[in-house]
């Protein structure tokens, strides 16, 4: 069922992409980027419904791979740093020294649940900042 769903939408995403880089209006260049950016924001949760299922039929496979934390955890921050700034919120972390720089694990799924808690971190963050911290648990030092 995931083809039948997201081979529409990646094809209204991508016209919308090739729409935006058109000679527009600036109004009709704002509609043409609202209709991509929300196709993307649908896709993620399409996504996220579909790997909610694997989890549930006990078919979720995780990736090992090596990846550098930090910078996974910069591109998350980066995606929200704009919203974040006009809002006032500033989007600070952490990672404890005794945290390795290259990890192994899953850096796409690590991803997908960071991105859903500043997500919402931010959603529900009037004023201040959103800080994320990763330590080691006292048994792993």
């Amino acid at each position: 069922m995931s083809h039948e769903i997201r081979t529409p939408l990646n094809g209204v995403i991508g016209m919308s992409s090739l729409l935006v880089d058109t000679n527009l209006t600036a109004e009709q260049e704002e509609f043409a980027t609202t209709i991509k950016s929300c196709g993307e924001s649908l896709m993620s949760v399409i996504n996220d419904i579909l790997d909610f299922s694997k989890i549930e039929s006990g078919n979720m496979e995780l990736e090992s791979e090596d990846f550098d934390l930090r910078t996974c955890i910069e591109e998350v921050l980066d995606v929200f740093a704009g919203g974040a700034a006009k809002t006032g919120i500033d989007l600070v972390y952490e990672i404890d020294y005794n945290v390795p720089s290259q990890i192994v694990g899953d850096m796409h799924r690590l991803r997908q649940v960071l991105m859903n808690l500043v997500s919402n971190a931010i959603k529900f963050t009037n004023k201040g900042e959103v800080f994320m911290a990763y330590t080691l648990p006292n048994h792993q030092l």
